[in-house]
């Protein structure tokens, strides 16, 4: 039954005009981390990485040489943390998390995009930051405040092989989409970058007693 649901599957893949269907190219995952005390009782450390991605071979789409197109990616994460216990009441923690990321086609695995009309994803600086004090001023009392940032800056350019303005070509290289088969081709439809950035900033102050809770407090972004 598996097969020919499969073989009936390729059928009406073929009738819809796919000549090659899509299939992981590879994949991959590496990591690691370190956690260390830098003063006994007193100031910890933590660090880790990551660097994984998964690259498809996208369905009915080729590079001019004939081979197979690729949806390729890359991304990673850098990940810092430290605690300090200022005193038996005060402590401070801080986080500092680095998220790049590469693709270099974007849009590619619709099946309807050629290679030289989808787009380089970067995101060079990608980050969530992060700041918190606690205090225990009694057995009833309790303070806290925090810092965070949230800061993501991407780009969506033309592929290196897209041409610009020239004399022969006043406007460069233009997108191209076929009505009938609605396949992208030439050159992508979008070139711009975006970039924004979140900050927060929390207090409060919980008072417990062993029959009543109080807590008060702000939150601005």
């Amino acid at each position: 039954r598996r097969n020919a649901f499969v073989d009936e599957l390729s059928r009406a893949l073929k009738a819809r005009g796919v000549t090659v269907p899509a299939k992981l190219d590879k994949d991959w995952d590496y990591n690691g981390s370190v956690g260390l005390p830098i003063k006994k009782n007193r100031v910890w450390w933590f660090s880790s990485f990551r660097n994984w991605g998964y690259n498809n071979f996208a369905p009915n789409t080729f590079y001019a040489d004939g081979r197979q197109g690729v949806d390729d990616n890359l991304i990673q994460a850098y990940t810092n943390r430290g605690t300090v216990q200022i005193n038996s009441r005060n402590k401070f923690t801080a986080m500092y998390d680095k998220l790049p990321k590469f693709r270099g086609h974007r849009n590619i695995e619709t099946g309807t995009v050629d290679p030289n009309a989808a787009v380089v994803q970067k995101t060079p600086l990608a980050y969530n930051g992060q700041a918190k004090w606690t205090s225990t001023v009694s057995n009833k009392l309790l303070i806290e405040a925090g810092y965070s940032t949230n800061y993501y800056n991407y780009s969506l350019h033309y592929e290196p092989e897209v041409a610009g303005p020239s004399a022969a070509k006043p406007y460069g290289d233009i997108s191209h989409l076929d009505l009938i088969t609605n396949r992208l081709s030439v050159a992508a439809q979008m070139d711009f970058r975006d970039w924004f950035m979140k900050r927060n900033v929390v207090s409060s102050v919980s008072y417990v007693t062993g029959s009543h809770a109080f807590k008060t407090g702000i939150q601005y972004g």
